[in-house]
C-alpha cells in the first residue's frame, strides 16, 4: 500500500489504462493471473523502461495477442498490479485481527504487529512496489485507490485497538490515519534501505558498512507508538 503515487512527466495519460475486458471464465483468470505474474517479474528485473508487452507475454508464455485480449498496453497491466497490491495488503492486514481473535495479544503486542503486517506487505517485493509507486500512471484513478485503502487500514488499526481502555490518544479515529501514514513512511524508507543494501552486498568496498536491518526499525517505530498511544 502507498499514497504516495506520483505522476511521471514522461508517462501520457491519454493511453487507454483499464483492462479491456474482466475475466469472467476460470480460464480467462487464470490467464490474466498468469500475465501480471509475468508482469510482476519482468518490471522487477529489468525496470519500468526496459519491460515491453512483448516480454511480458513471452514469460507468460502466451501470444501478445492473448495479452492484448486483457491490456492494451504495460500502463493498463502496471494499474491491474497497483491495484492487486493493495488488495495483497488488505488481506495480510485483515489477517492479523483475524489471528488476534484467536490469540492473547497483550495491548503493547497490538502496534508490533500491526507494523510487522505494515512491513510485510511492503517488503514482500520492495523492487515492484518501488516501481509500482513510482510509475502508476493513472493519478486520478490510483490515488483514490490508495485513499481507500488507507481508510481501511486505519479501520483495521481502531478495531485492533478500539477495545484498549488506556489509550492516551483522546481520539482513535484521528490518531489511526495519522499512525498509517507514519508506519507507511517509514516502510517506504526501510524499501530503499533494503534495495541499497543488496546493491551493497554486491559491492565488495561495501561490505565493511553496518547495515540497518528490519528488526531494528521495527524496535524503533514500536517504541515510537507504544509512547504515542498508551500511558
Amino acid at each position: 500500500m502507498s499514497t504516495r503515487i506520483k505522476k511521471d512527466h514522461k508517462m501520457t495519460t491519454e493511453k487507454p489504462l483499464m483492462p479491456r475486458k474482466l475475466p469472467s471464465q476460470k480460464r480467462a483468470k487464470k490467464t490474466v493471473d498468469t500475465i501480471l505474474e509475468a508482469a510482476a517479474q519482468v518490471f522487477t528485473e529489468l525496470g519500468y523502461a526496459a519491460c515491453t508487452t512483448n516480454k511480458i507475454a513471452e514469460r507468460a508464455g502466451i501470444s501478445i495477442g492473448s495479452l492484448y485480449q486483457y491490456f492494451p498496453n504495460k500502463d493498463a497491466i502496471i494499474v491491474s498490479l497497483t491495484e492487486k497490491m493493495f488488495r495483497d495488503g488488505l488481506d495480510i492486514m485483515e489477517g492479523l485481527v483475524e489471528d488476534m481473535d484467536d490469540m492473547q495479544i497483550t495491548r503493547r503486542q497490538i502496534p508490533r504487529r500491526f507494523i510487522e503486517g505494515m512491513v510485510a506487505m511492503h517488503m514482500k517485493n520492495p523492487k515492484l512496489h518501488k516501481l509500482l509507486v513510482n510509475h502508476a500512471p493513472d493519478l486520478h484513478s490510483i490515488s483514490k485507490k490508495a485513499w481507500d485503502s488507507e481508510k481501511e487500514f486505519s479501520n483495521i488499526l481502531v478495531k485492533m485497538l478500539g477495545k484498549e481502555p488506556n489509550l492516551r490518544v483522546k481520539n482513535l479515529s484521528l490518531a489511526a490515519p495519522f499512525i498509517v501514514l507514519l508506519t507507511d513512511a517509514v516502510c517506504h524508507w526501510l524499501i530503499q534501505l533494503s534495495i541499497q543494501n543488496l546493491a551493497d552486498d554486491k559491492n565488495p568496498a561495501s561490505h565493511k558498512k553496518q547495515q540497518i536491518g528490519v528488526t531494528q526499525i521495527i524496535d524503533e517505530m514500536e517504541d515510537v507508538l507504544l509512547r504515542y498511544l498508551f500511558h
